[in-house]
């Protein structure tokens, strides 16, 4: 993601600046500016999220990846979305770019998920309920008096 979000920055920055100095280029599209701010703002939301490794990053990986695959199937079907100018390479870019961000932001919410459930304490030991495995964990839940060899007598 930290590439993906650099990447974006760098993008819109530069094409940004082009723009703003009326620098014009053979098959670069810098007069769209709002393709450049999407990929500029997007691109730093991505990184400020990533930098940090925080917990809230798998969830901003998805964010992103739904808003890029709906960016990419609107460019698809409506010409000229929101007024931007995005063309067969944009559309092709947004969407590639939000399947595999959510590709990766579902895979790295499944990898913490199932270390957060198997991870051992600080001391080494499981948690309660993982400890002798599930044969434990029916037995603790069972009430008094209730269960196999225990009859009611009047």
């Amino acid at each position: 993601m930290l590439m993906l979000g650099g990447g974006l920055l760098l993008d819109g920055g530069l094409l940004l600046g082009l723009n703003a100095f009326g620098v014009q280029s053979a098959g670069v599209n810098a007069a769209d500016i709002g393709v450049n701010l999407v990929h500029a703002v997007s691109g730093a939301t991505v990184l400020a999220v990533s930098i940090g490794s925080t917990p809230r990053a798998p969830w901003a990986a998805l964010v992103f990846g739904a808003f890029y695959v709906a960016l990419g199937v609107v460019g698809l079907t409506i010409d000229r979305p929101f007024g931007l100018q995005l063309g067969p390479g944009e559309n092709a870019f947004h969407l590639t770019a939000g399947l595999l961000a959510l590709l990766l932001g579902a895979w790295a919410l499944r990898t913490s998920a199932k270390s957060l459930t198997l991870a051992p304490s600080r001391n080494g030991a499981l948690p309660p309920g993982l400890q002798n495995g599930p044969a434990t964990r029916r037995r603790a839940h069972r009430r008094p008096g209730k269960g196999r060899g225990h009859q009611r007598r009047h």
